[in-house]
């Protein structure tokens, strides 16, 4: 382990210690989380020398970490068979560079997996994973590597982490109610640059160089709640709302009423901003009113362990493709035609803004 303690002046009143642990990979296990970035690809080589000598039919590309940038050539064989190299130490020559590749399935799709570890200048190689979408020849990187923490807020010591490099893509997470597992929180990350109060007082952080700040903000916010907090209430609230599973049920339902279908694509046993979206705004007695005056709900949900019926897993399977879903939460209105009025998600506000948005969304789409 490897670790930075780091403070720096910003504009704000005062500044306070962040200790960071350098954890070389293990971070999406342990948190759950696969930040995938695009990895965009060209006919054009810029940053590498030295390529293969058997590509067939490659895309070039790079992927960038703690200020450095690592080459990647992507050369698509066939539909199914797809070499990768990454240039992990960072010689421009790819040719022992070859990253293994596995089939993974992720809902109805399958893509293939690798595993880079570059060099950023840490005493150990970083840990990205990279999945491509053999079809497509589509890539994506996610960092396995980040920085466990150590903060103080009001007083309160804190552990967390950063997933990848700190930086404004990759925000800080704090075991905010101070259970021991950062996991439990999040839901409650914190962007760079952004003022946040859990605790009574508002606190920011910046990075410069990849270390780490946290200073009281002059720029004052109000106290929110932290997800588990949110979290509990949602676990008392009893819902009275009715939400379909069938689809012609739904149909039918909106012709008969004239309502528009919300269709809420959802997988509700590991997603964690399909649980966020149904804690912040479906558990909340401002959208239930709202709900029933003005849709006709229809959830399909893709769950990794609850159990359905094959015949809804047919029915849902089916929905994704013809909508053409990509991720989850996606939150769909229709009228009884199929017509899209508009497509929405998690939106930070609670149920006020959630739903203004979505009446704005459904006037216009109409």
């Amino acid at each position: 382990m490897f670790t930075i303690i780091a403070s720096a002046v910003c504009l704000a009143s005062s500044v306070n210690i962040v200790s960071q642990t350098y954890v070389p990979s293990g971070l999406i296990k342990k948190t759950g989380l696969m930040a995938f970035a695009p990895i965009k690809t060209s006919s054009e080589s810029k940053g590498i020398k030295v390529k293969p000598t058997d590509l067939k039919n490659p895309s070039y590309g790079s992927i960038a970490y703690g200020g450095k940038s690592f080459g990647v050539i992507i050369d698509k064989q066939s539909d199914e068979v797809v070499r990768l190299y990454v240039d992990t130490n960072g010689d421009e020559d790819l040719t022992k560079d070859e990253v293994k590749l596995a089939p993974k399935k992720r809902g109805t799709k399958t893509f293939l997996d690798g595993v880079a570890k570059v060099n950023i200048g840490m005493p150990e190689n970083a840990t990205v994973e990279i999945t491509i979408d053999p079809k497509a020849a589509l890539a994506y990187c996610a960092p396995d590597f980040g920085f466990d923490l150590q903060v103080t807020l009001d007083g309160k010591k804190m552990k967390g982490l950063v997933l990848g490099y700190p930086s404004k893509q990759n925000p800080v997470i704090l075991d905010l109610n101070q259970d021991g597992d950062v996991l439990n929180d999040l839901d409650d990350a914190m962007p760079l640059d952004e003022p946040f109060n859990y605790t009574g007082t508002t606190y920011i952080f910046k990075s410069e160089a990849g270390k780490l700040s946290l200073a009281t903000s002059d720029q004052k916010v109000e106290k929110v709640a932290t997800a588990s907090e949110i979290a509990k209430q949602a676990a008392l609230f009893k819902s009275t709302l009715d939400w379909n599973t069938n689809y012609k049920t739904a149909l039918d339902l909106s012709e008969k009423t004239g309502k528009p279908i919300l269709i809420d694509f959802t997988g509700s046993d590991w997603c964690g901003w399909c649980i966020k979206l149904k804690n912040e705004v479906f558990k909340t007695t401002k959208f239930e009113e709202w709900a029933k005056k003005n849709v006709i709900l229809l959830e399909l949900d893709y769950p990794q362990n609850k159990p359905q019926s094959d015949e809804i897993k047919a029915q849902n399977k089916e929905l994704a493709k013809k909508f053409q879903i990509k991720g989850y939460p996606t939150i769909l209105f229709i009228d009884s035609k199929e017509k899209v009025l508009g497509t929405y998600g998690y939106d930070k506000g609670g149920p006020d803004v959630w739903t203004k948005k979505a009446d704005d969304m459904i006037k216009k789409g109409s």
